[in-house]
């Protein structure tokens, strides 16, 4: 990922464009059946869109700090490619009841842990979960989540502000178990880009701009590291 931050913005976008083009066609051909799977979600889901416009129609939500469709619908192709048997939600809220909704159509013991530090905010995405039909267990506390130290299959990071995201990078990478993967959005964003590209150069990762799957209409998007990973 490289910076492009110095450039000026028509560059800048092209060379990310061209950057999430190129990962996108890395991504297919490492991780197998991840392009069908993207393509049945793309072909429509009619209870992922009712549950995203539900939840950002809440009073407490909002649009622009919400984890947006297309990373939504790439989580979800994600998980019915990969089959995370243990998932980390950090920054609770619509992907709370994603992964649960995924967790229910798999159909196997799968664990889902949302994470976040308002515990308001927390209980809303565990009502959330709750209203919809799905199991509402395994929301808790940020400091609780970290004392823990178990790894996962598959960890989104979505949680805290652009510091906390940069700064805790490499311990929230320690997290994932092998052959996993770590989802960190809001890459648009020039301190946690920073983050992202620095941690592939410290650590043994394979990593890949999510931009082609994941932009939306903020400029947000998403960036993905497989710790040691190879292929498939």
């Amino acid at each position: 990922m490289p910076g492009y931050h110095w450039l000026p913005a028509s560059l800048q976008r092209h060379l990310l464009d061209r950057e999430g083009r190129r990962d996108a066609t890395r991504l297919s051909r490492d991780v197998d059946g991840l392009a069908d799977r993207l393509a049945e979600v793309r072909g429509g889901d009619a209870e992922l869109d009712d549950a995203y416009r539900a939840f950002v129609h809440l009073p407490e939500a909002d649009p622009v700090m919400a984890a947006s469709l297309d990373l939504a619908g790439f989580l979800l192709a994600w998980c019915r490619c990969r089959h995370p048997g243990r998932i980390a939600d950090l920054g609770s809220g619509f992907t709370s009841w994603l992964f649960r909704r995924w967790a229910r159509e798999h159909g196997a013991d799968v664990e889902v842990v949302s994470v976040d530090d308002d515990p308001a905010w927390l209980e809303r995405s565990r009502e959330f979960v709750a209203d919809r039909g799905l199991e509402p267990g395994g929301f808790v506390g940020w400091p609780g989540f970290r004392a823990d130290g178990r790894a996962f299959d598959l960890v989104l990071w979505d949680y805290g502000d652009v510091r906390t995201r940069a700064e805790c990078m490499e311990e929230i990478l320690g997290r994932v178990a092998a052959g996993g993967a770590l989802v960190c959005d809001d890459v648009h964003k020039r301190r946690i880009a920073r983050a992202a590209a620095a941690l592939g150069r410290r650590r043994p990762v394979v990593s890949y701009s999510l931009r082609a799957y994941t932009l939306d209409r903020w400029g947000r998007y998403a960036w993905l590291a497989r710790p040691g990973a190879g292929g498939a």
